[in-house]
């Protein structure tokens, strides 16, 4: 990708002069850094609910589990990311986060609230993505870094959260329009009050397809130790320099039935 490689353009045959037999288009670049001197905008909005379970002590120090009535967040994320150079971008994450949390109605407790609720703004994260590619582009490989700061809004102890990492290392081969992609991450949580924290590590493995110049979309399993989910991501071009993406996934094979489902919309612009 040289410096005036635009992959938000009309679809055009990358690094021709090369032979290279793979088209890259606006619904690629997901999967790529940001190029020199442009910037990414993203807007994505993603409700999430699962089964959340949470642990109470009696009077006589027995813990006894439940799982609540009714658990879900929404967030919106603005993201905005600018090319350094080809291959690495830098940018910032920002979020706006409703949850809602009730108490099961089994829970005579009162450690927890029979209902509650908060929004406010999440973890601001730094991010930054170092890619490569090879063999005339049919072969991708992102290593794509963040840092959450602890700017969580939320008053409730159910919703709020520390700062937070991940790291995340990304590997996509090509033939022609069929390609496979495979990852692995880890994500880290610290407490609020920065006492600790945990990691969680997990992989991905799935199939790509460019179904048509326009289209662009993958399946994925996401594995982690407990839980094992179904990843759905389609993206369509809308725009010389933009475009649409609807995402979705469930767990498969886990306690908590995760599922979540969203829709974002991505423009370039500079140069």
């Amino acid at each position: 990708m040289g410096g005036d490689y635009d992959p938000v353009a009309s679809p055009v045959p990358t690094m021709d002069d090369m032979g290279a037999s793979r088209r890259i288009t606006p619904a690629q670049f997901h999967a790529l850094t940001v190029p020199a001197d442009l910037w990414r905008v993203n807007i994505q909005t993603e409700y999430y609910t699962e089964n959340y379970s949470y642990d109470e002590e009696d009077d006589f120090g027995r813990v006894h589990w439940f799982d609540a009535d009714d658990y879900f967040e929404e967030t919106t994320t603005l993201t905005v990311k600018r090319g350094i150079t080809d291959f690495w971008d830098v940018g910032v994450e920002i979020p706006l986060v409703y949850s809602e949390f009730q108490r099961a109605s089994s829970d005579r407790s009162s450690s927890y609230p029979h209902s509650a609720n908060e929004w406010g703004l999440g973890n601001v994260r730094l991010t930054t993505g170092i890619g490569t590619s090879w063999n005339h582009e049919s072969d991708y490989l992102l290593l794509d870094l963040a840092i959450g700061l602890p700017t969580d809004t939320r008053d409730n102890d159910l919703f709020s959260t520390g700062g937070d990492a991940r790291a995340i290392l990304t590997y996509e081969h090509y033939w022609d329009v069929f390609g496979v992609v495979a990852s692995g991450y880890g994500e880290y949580y610290a407490d609020n009050d920065f006492s600790g924290g945990e990691w969680e590590w997990g992989g991905q493995a799935g199939i790509a397809i460019q179904a048509t110049d326009d289209i662009y979309a993958t399946v994925v399993a996401d594995v982690q130790e407990d839980k094992t989910a179904i990843e759905g991501f389609v993206e369509f071009v809308v725009g010389s320099r933009s475009s649409i993406e609807i995402f979705g996934g469930i767990d498969v094979d886990g306690d908590d039935d995760a599922k979540y489902v969203g829709i974002g919309f991505n423009i370039l612009f500079g140069k």
